[in-house]
Formats: C-alpha cells, sequence, structure tokens
C-alpha cells in the first residue's frame, strides 16, 4: 500500500496569466521547504481581466516532517 500526501499553496485573486513555480527545495531534521514564485505574464501578453487564483499541487509520498511553503 502506497501512502501520499498532497501539498498546495493558494494565491489570492488575482487576473489572468499568472503560474505558481517551485524554485527550491530542501529539508532539515524536522520540516520540509518549498520555496515558491508567482510568475507573471509575460511583457506584451495579453491578460483577460478576470480574476483568477493560481494555485500548486504537490504529491509526495508520506513522510513526518511538516511542509513549509516559503512565498
Amino acid at each position: 500500500l502506497e501512502i501520499y500526501i498532497f501539498g498546495g499553496l493558494l494565491w489570492g485573486e488575482i487576473y489572468s496569466g499568472y503560474s505558481v513555480r517551485v524554485e527550491q527545495c530542501w529539508k532539515d531534521k524536522q520540516q520540509l521547504y518549498l520555496e515558491t514564485q508567482l510568475i507573471g505574464p509575460a511583457a506584451g501578453e495579453a491578460v483577460n481581466e478576470v480574476d483568477t487564483y493560481p494555485v500548486i499541487v504537490l504529491k509526495m509520498e508520506r513522510r513526518e516532517e511538516s511542509v513549509v511553503f516559503k512565498m
């Protein structure tokens, strides 16, 4: 039986064209750290003025450490 955990990060309400990327991942004895960055649309890219909620969800093997998202 494989057991997984899912971690997620939801950024607030912003216009379309944004995404979330994991920049770094490291751990110590008690925590797993995930440094994330909000990526905006490219210069000149058309952006719809529609509210969106950029999100990232990570599937990981079950672990004892706490997961910390750093923005």
